[in-house]
């Protein structure tokens, strides 16, 4: 509160006022007569002239002020980096006040996807950033190639058309390796069929090769010749003539012979 003093007469020459208390804890006084409350209680105020002639005295019951504040004015929005401030002003005494507006939560989005290590490249995790303020919200690490991881698959044996090894398959990618290589084979021929000559086809062997089944004809021999022998004599009839009929001892070819 403000104090003011009257002069009389209004034309007076000296107004010059000075102004005190007697509880400075419950109460102070400027030179302007401004009176700031401190602290709940009674206060004596008083205001004399400079000369000392004329003093006023009057008593201030300070009591205890409850502040009606106002619905708050935001002075500062909160973001997703800093917080806000909400501002508050007494409708009975302009005192003010301020509360924090807490921050905003961070808006992830993926900026880079994840790539997966396989055995022979590296890979790495996703980013996500805020889509707001752009903050790094999941750095992306690096993931290290494992190189590959190789059991045994199978045994794959040499023949005389290629070579031989041992078969590697990777668990991780399927990736296969060749260890353990064995030269190409020779062809390794063995008997397996004699055809016997007949009086119309050939006689030779036929070889097999052990390792891969290829075939090879040997020792081929000539056709032998027909062997007739006589087989029976067939009397002539009163229609038909009779003749000789013989049999090859090899393949049992018929013919006439001596026909009457």
């Amino acid at each position: 509160m403000d104090l003011f003093c009257v002069f009389t007469p209004e034309n007076a020459t000296d107004k010059l006022v000075a102004y005190g208390v007697d509880y400075p804890e419950i109460a102070t006084v400027d030179l302007n007569g401004h009176v700031e409350a401190n602290a709940p209680g009674i206060v004596m105020v008083y205001a004399y002239t400079r000369d000392g002639k004329f003093t006023r005295l009057f008593t201030i019951n300070v009591t205890e002020h409850k502040h009606i504040w106002t619905a708050g004015t935001i002075t500062k929005k909160a973001t997703c980096t800093e917080a806000g401030e909400l501002s508050f002003t007494c409708t009975v005494c302009d005192a003010m006040r301020t509360e924090s507006i807490p921050m905003k939560s961070h808006v992830p989005v993926v900026s880079k996807g994840a790539k997966a290590a396989t055995c022979t490249e590296n890979g790495y995790t996703e980013e996500k950033i805020c889509s707001v303020c752009k903050t790094v919200l999941t750095e992306s690490t690096p993931l290290t190639a494992p190189g590959h991881n190789y059991v045994f698959f199978e045994r794959i044996n040499a023949d005389c058309s290629h070579g031989g090894c041992d078969v590697y398959v990777c668990k991780n990618c399927g990736s296969k390796e060749n260890r353990s290589e064995t030269p190409v084979l020779s062809h390794d021929f063995i008997l397996a069929l004699t055809k016997e000559p007949t009086c119309t086809e050939k006689g030779f062997d036929i070889y097999v090769c052990r390792y891969c089944a290829q075939k090879q004809q040997r020792n081929e021999t000539a056709m032998l010749n027909h062997n007739f022998v006589l087989f029976g004599t067939i009397d002539p009839t009163c229609t038909e003539g009779g003749y000789q009929l013989y049999e090859c001892a090899y393949c049992g070819k018929l013919e006439k012979c001596g026909e009457v």
